[in-house]
């Protein structure tokens, strides 16, 4: 649910926030449903103040705020968008599942039949009417009114309903006025589809905005509040944040204005190490589906085979496979020169192979096993990288690197895995970082990753955390999504993870404590 605040960005003022809003700086009040429809004079005075108003309300555009909402829309995060404003600047930032809770001024409805009009087509039939009729305008509302005095007003002509005579209205709920049942029904039905509801800059105190909050609490549903000042469900929120709106989403307007496409990735050249099964193979699937080609590499032949025959019943322009052991570099070198022969070139190195002689469990001090680990899940990466850096600089390409919470965060029981995942935490931003200063084309993108639902994953630790596992074919699609529009990371599942990556350097103790508690010890030690 949006109110004014969201559009102050846009030039819009809105109405209570303080020393800036309509109520703070002037005693003026909307004008009530009421006065409008029982006073020729309100009338008059009202379509005259918004004649006057209207060439710059309706020349606002939306910010980074709406256009935030709209991919969010896109990207399937926000089931409904219900806007208490009557600016249309989600209808112009194009926002499709938008419900206008007060309507918009942009209409205009008669009272008498109930036909409605274009407000650009009545603001002609003003021009016709009060040809020579000037004013001056004075500040303007969240509505488009504007200030006028009763001696501006007092010669302005508002015409009739050409069909029927009646009242002209626009389309909008004017203060004292009820929101249609139909309406309240609908947005009801919208928060019963919902998991959760996001207040932006509305202070509620509007009950046909605030009965929704209310429903949404008696759910149980989280509440977050994104407001410059306090609001009537200040009580029922799990976050609120006082903060400007252009601040708090235009941060991730611009992390996800892009919007991927097949075309992006059609007919380029991909190579995916790990990629007979978990997040390896799904990745494989999603550049399939979007036309790449595709050379595929892991141990186990058969499941190759399975894979890249799936690729090509998905759409991939073609599917080829190589086997491979990444303890041993010189496989990987042989991998490389294989991608060059087969595919001329390299668009996308995607490194996801794990593996290693470690298991899950107390460190027994095995030098075999952290030798085994660093090979495989480090050094293999960089020898890759090192051997495709010809091809992937002729191609402007990019490097997608699978890393883990546990290159970040230590944990216990996996010390080999995690020193290796720490190396390629420290790699490949520092390549990436080289890459930038060398002015070099070359895209690096490394995937945080939680605990993923694959079968090498649940089989190793499945009986050991009690942490619910995240679907690998979404976590393949975020981290796909990431690379191809050469984001510096990705983390999966974000509201997950992210929390405990801010907090980390803040409250290390915490957080540890935090995760250790999700270890089963019993089924470790």
């Amino acid at each position: 649910m949006t109110g004014a605040g969201i559009s102050t960005e846009s030039g819009i003022p809105d109405y209570r926030s303080e020393g800036v809003g309509l109520y703070a700086r002037t005693d003026r009040r909307p004008i009530q449903h009421t006065e409008f429809v029982r006073s020729a004079s309100a009338r008059q005075r009202y379509w005259a103040r918004n004649f006057v108003g209207w060439p710059q309300f309706s020349s606002h555009q939306p910010n980074a705020a709406h256009l935030a909402l709209r991919n969010w829309e896109k990207l399937g995060k926000l089931h409904w968008l219900v806007t208490q404003n009557v600016d249309a600047l989600h209808t112009k930032a194009g926002s499709q599942r938008v419900m206008e809770l007060h309507g918009c001024t942009h209409r205009v409805l008669c009272l008498g039949c109930g036909e409605q009009t274009p407000r650009s087509e009545l603001q002609k039939c003003f021009e016709v009417l009060n040809p020579t009729w000037t004013a001056e305008a004075h500040g303007m509302a969240p509505d488009g009114d504007v200030f006028l005095t009763e001696e501006q007003v007092h010669n302005f002509r508002v015409p009739a309903c050409s069909r029927c005579g009646g009242i002209l209205k626009p389309d909008v709920t004017f203060f004292g006025d009820t929101v249609s049942r139909e309406k309240v029904d609908f947005v009801h039905k919208r928060l019963a589809e919902s998991d959760s509801m996001l207040v932006a800059g509305s202070s509620l105190q509007v009950y046909s905005g605030y009965r929704f909050a209310l429903a949404a609490h008696e759910k149980k549903l989280p509440i977050v509040i994104i407001n410059i000042g306090p609001t009537r469900a200040n009580t029922m929120a799990a976050i609120r944040l006082l903060l400007s709106l252009l601040v708090g989403l235009c941060a991730y307007y611009f992390y996800s204005q892009e919007t991927l496409s097949a075309e992006m990735v059609r007919g380029k050249r991909v190579l995916v190490t790990g990629s007979s099964t978990g997040i390896g193979e799904q990745i494989a699937y999603e550049f399939a589906r979007m036309g790449a080609h595709l050379l595929l590499t892991a141990r186990r032949e058969k499941q190759l085979k399975e894979v890249a025959q799936k690729c090509l019943e998905l759409g991939a322009s073609s599917a080829r496979h190589v086997v491979s052991d990444m303890n041993n570099l010189t496989s990987a070198q042989n991998v490389i020169e294989e991608t060059r022969n087969t595919l001329g070139g390299l668009d996308y190195l995607v490194l996801n192979h794990v593996g290693g002689s470690g298991r899950f469990g107390p460190f027994q001090g095995d030098m075999a096993a952290v030798t085994s680990s660093m090979t495989v899940n480090f050094l293999s990466y960089v020898q890759l990288t090192v051997s495709a850096m010809t091809m992937l600089q002729e191609s402007q390409g990019s490097i997608i690197v699978i890393s883990s919470l546990s290159g970040r965060i230590g944990a216990p029981f996996t010390l080999s895995y995690n020193a290796a995942k720490f190396a390629l935490e420290g790699f490949y931003s520092s390549l990436r970082r080289e890459l930038h200063l060398r002015e070099i084309s070359l895209s690096v993108t490394v995937a945080v990753l939680g605990y993923i639902d694959t079968d090498n994953a649940l089989k190793i630790i499945g009986d050991k955390i009690t942490m619910q596992a995240s679907p690998k074919e979404e976590c393949a699609r975020e981290v796909v999504r990431a690379g191809v529009l050469r984001h510096r990371e990705v983390i999966y599942p974000y509201w997950s993870l992210k929390p405990l990556l801010l907090l980390k350097e803040w409250m290390p103790g915490l957080i540890e404590r935090l995760l250790d508690k999700f270890l089963v010890l019993e089924n470790i030690l």
